[in-house]
């Protein structure tokens, strides 16, 4: 709108607004079911969005100031434990560094094969060069099934074996605090940048069903369509006007509502895209884009809210979840180097609750506590009842609080992003298959163009257009990713036509 577009129209598949940001009514508030936290301050365009509104909660306690706290161990255990913690974001810091030594024309001489890798035998490393530790590697290897699972949660995936150690570096972190809380949730951003939108410019319950492309129309002599993988001459709308003649692009949704357009931005979840992408377009996309479609890697987090009659812990606590039976959060006994123990998951059935990290305090609900869970417990979690989950929740609680007789919650809410059909998932991350094929958020980025020669003059004419967190080659998996794509599509039309 700021460009002067006033002829659009916002499909959106869902009966409300945000996606994946959703800050559901609980009560006299509400529970963000989505996106969490603003990312980081300076550089970052939704907090300055919000900071501008006056939407950031500073009285907010400190997140971090209580997440490297474990409350099963002993004061001794708890150093054993901070030491280690420390040593393993050493480890992680340095593979964040990969990254830009490589593009120093630094490379390392032998290429880590995941993350996970890289940090398993940089803990091995680490232990040799404290062989002091062995004494005590029950709280050792714990802490290290601990971290993985923070990872897995800040990754987003499925196994830190799934994510790219080479390609961690291409994530920025904006400078300030990356936990920043906004007093009334995401719902606050969603409805001020709705009430910037003509009132019906936004269509809800609108599932697309087919994206067709068509240049059938394109039959003057004096115009040609051209077909090509990439641009060459990139000459803009306003140069060479082309009227009526221009590519077609129809939309249909499942309730058999059919729109025309001159453009289609998608901003469908990388985890629809995965689903749907060989089957929404007309014509099909591209090789290089589907390649990325499928090498990005997309996982699951979900939260578990437990109302208790009566609470027990203060509005900043945390409860961080170890397991000090010698199992990890797969249900596998660890040995020594071998992988297959942090990859293979056993029965979920008897070891889903052993993925989630930890219980925390909710803000604006005293009564409310907050259960993580990754990886593929959080996708199982969503196969079960209620009861089975809160039952499930329950007993790790008592467990870490050593409270046999602690009483049951009176309610659960919970999200469910694997198998929500809009979704498929939370957020993307830079998987291992992107090392061997070299495909990058920028891939997905990219635009579909059509290339027409008009009186001679060859036109870029962008039909597809792509969006979304998943897009942007520095934000993925954050909420500021997604609104910088959203601009940045925005000004690739806007500068194609003005």
């Amino acid at each position: 709108m700021e460009h002067g577009f006033t002829d659009f129209t916002i499909l959106e598949a869902r009966d409300r607004p945000g996606g994946r940001t959703y800050s559901k009514p609980f009560g006299d508030s509400y529970l963000e079911y989505g996106a969490q936290w603003v990312h980081g301050q300076e550089g970052n365009t939704i907090y300055n969005f919000a900071k501008d509104h006056g939407l950031i909660d500073d009285s907010a306690p400190n997140y971090l100031a209580n997440l490297f706290k474990w409350c099963q161990l002993t004061a001794d255990e708890q150093a054993l434990a901070s030491e280690v913690t420390v040593a393993l974001q050493g480890i992680y810091d340095q593979c964040v560094e990969l990254y830009a030594n490589s593009a120093r024309g630094n490379p390392p001489t032998v290429l880590p094969k995941s993350l996970g890798h890289l940090l398993r035998h940089g803990l091995l490393d680490y232990l040799r060069d404290n062989p002091q530790m062995a004494e005590r590697m029950k709280i050792v290897e714990a802490c290290y099934d601990w971290y993985t699972r923070l990872q897995q949660e800040i990754q987003g995936c499925s196994s830190l074996t799934d994510v790219s150690a080479m390609l961690l570096g291409l994530y920025r972190e904006c400078e300030g605090n990356i936990v920043t809380e906004l007093k009334n949730g995401y719902q606050d951003i969603v409805n001020l940048l709705l009430n910037d939108l003509p009132s019906d410019c936004v269509k809800y319950n609108k599932v697309v069903s087919r994206i067709t492309v068509s240049i059938a129309n394109l039959s003057s002599s004096n115009f040609l369509p051209v077909r090509k993988t990439s641009s060459h001459i990139k000459t803009s709308f306003a140069a060479v006007p082309l009227g009526t003649n221009r590519p077609q692009l129809t939309v249909t949704c499942e309730d058999g509502s059919i729109y025309k357009a001159d453009h289609v931005v998608v901003t469908l979840p990388l985890g629809c895209l995965k689903a749907l992408a060989s089957s929404l377009f007309d014509p099909p996309l591209p090789e290089k884009k589907l390649l990325a479609v499928r090498s990005l890697g997309f996982g699951t987090l979900n939260k578990v809210f437990l109302k208790y009659a009566k609470p027990f812990w203060e509005p900043w606590e945390q409860y961080q979840v170890l397991w000090l039976d010698g199992l990890n959060h797969c249900g596998n006994k660890p040995d020594s180097d071998d992988m297959s123990a942090w990859v293979t998951h056993s029965q979920l059935s008897s070891s889903w609750f052993r993925y989630v990290g930890r219980f925390n305090a909710v803000r604006h609900h005293p009564d409310v506590l907050c259960a993580w869970f990754t990886s593929e417990g959080a996708k199982f979690m969503e196969t079960l009842s209620d009861e089975e989950v809160l039952t499930g929740c329950h007993d790790v609680l008592r467990q870490v609080l050593k409270n046999p007789e602690l009483p049951k919650p009176c309610q659960i809410e919970r999200t469910a992003w694997n198998s929500d059909r809009f979704a498929r998932g939370s957020y993307s991350y830079i998987s291992v298959a992107c090392d061997s094929n070299g495909s990058l958020p920028n891939d997905l980025a990219e635009p579909i163009c059509e290339y027409i020669v008009h009186f001679d003059t060859e036109v870029t004419y962008p039909v597809l257009l792509f969006a979304g967190e998943a897009t942007h080659p520095h934000f993925f998996s954050t909420v500021h990713g997604a609104y910088e794509t959203g601009i940045r599509e925005a000004d690739r039309l806007a500068d194609f036509y003005l």
